[in-house]
Order: structure tokens, then C-alpha cells, then sequence
């Protein structure tokens, strides 16, 4: 009995998983650079350990950032007077840069809109107390209208008993001088002239 060739025996090529080594980071994104204008942001780091700028346009409503990059992400946004305070936030999911500071803009909107409002209101108290003042002075010119009108009426109450008096006692004088002695002598006195000057006319 021929027993059968043997078959070759075949070595494991498997490839046996190597020991996990710490694998260095391909992106590192730490610092802005800055921008030249509120749309327009650069920001310096690191990609698969190549320098790199990276131009983020905050306008595009494209711009959407993964939570764990931002994560690693600290920005120092330059408010509008130039000073470095209003941070980003590490996290803002599927917010956009551009939908960020347009929430900045709004804020800063409200803020002075709020300051407007304060100053309206201050400028509204001055305009109430004036208006108060300027009725004080209307109320105290209504009651010395009322007040003059009040003695132009007792003068004129005053004139009318006076006229009444006076006719009433004219009469009483009158009546007074045609009954005394001195009024009797003057009408002798004009008959006596008259009939002198009638006399001489006749006979003229």
C-alpha cells in the first residue's frame, strides 16, 4: 500500500498586531492669528505635523467645526474696541462661527439699544418736570386772570353807584340852590337886566 505524499506544511503569515505606540497628533489648532476683518478669521496650527493657516470665512454658513477639534480650540476674539476678552466657547456643536458672532453683534445691538433706552427714559424725566413746572405757572397765571377780573368787576360795581350818587345828589343841590335866598336875588337881578335891555332897544 503506497501511502500518499504528505502535503507541505504552510507557515501562519499572519501578521500578529503590533503594540499600541503613542501616534502623533495630526491636528493641533491652539491659537488665532487674528483677522482682517469681523468676517475674516486666520488661525495658525498644526495639520499631520505641518505648519498651516487655516482661513475661515465666518460669513459662509458653511464653516461647521466637529466638537472635538473645537474642543481642542482656544480663541480670544478682539472685541470691537481692540481689546482681547470675549472668549469662544469650547463647545458649540453645530453653531457656526458666522451664527456665533452675529449672537456677538446682537448682544453688543441690545446693549446699546438698552443705553439709548436709559437715556430716553432720562431725558423724558426732564421733559415730565419741566412740563410740571410750566403747568404750575399756567395755574398761578389762571388765578391772577381770575383775580384781576374779580376787581375790574367791584371797580366797575364801584363806577355805577358813584354815577347813581352823584345824579342823585345833583339834583338835591339844585333843588337846594333854587330854594335859597341867593338864587331868589339872581332872577331879580337877570329881570331888572333884561328889561333894562329891552327897553333900550325900543327905543334904539
Amino acid at each position: 500500500m503506497i501511502a500518499p505524499p504528505e502535503e507541505p506544511k504552510l507557515e501562519d503569515t499572519t501578521l500578529e498586531p503590533e503594540k499600541d505606540t503613542p501616534q502623533p497628533a495630526t491636528r493641533t489648532v491652539p491659537t488665532l492669528a487674528g483677522y482682517t476683518n469681523l468676517q475674516k478669521l486666520k488661525i495658525e496650527g498644526f495639520l499631520m505635523q505641518q505648519s498651516v493657516i487655516i482661513l475661515i470665512d465666518t460669513g459662509s454658513t458653511h464653516n461647521f467645526m466637529s466638537s472635538k477639534v473645537f474642543a481642542h480650540l482656544m480663541l480670544q476674539k478682539e472685541d470691537y474696541n481692540g481689546d482681547f476678552t470675549s472668549s469662544v466657547p469650547s463647545s458649540i456643536g453645530s453653531m457656526t462661527l458666522a451664527d456665533w458672532f452675529g449672537a456677538k453683534e446682537l448682544e453688543a445691538e441690545i446693549k446699546r439699544m438698552r443705553t439709548e433706552l436709559e437715556s430716553l427714559r432720562s431725558q423724558r424725566g426732564e421733559l415730565e418736570q419741566e412740563v410740571g413746572l410750566l403747568r404750575s405757572n399756567l395755574d398761578g397765571a389762571r388765578n391772577d386772570r381770575a383775580r384781576l377780573e374779580g376787581d375790574v368787576l367791584s371797580l366797575t360795581e364801584a363806577a355805577s353807584l358813584l354815577e347813581v350818587k352823584l345824579k342823585v345828589e345833583g339834583q338835591k343841590a339844585v333843588a337846594t340852590y333854587k330854594g335859597s335866598r341867593g338864587f331868589e336875588s339872581g332872577l331879580e337881578k337877570m329881570r331888572r337886566v333884561s328889561y333894562e335891555f329891552g327897553y333900550r332897544v325900543v327905543l334904539e
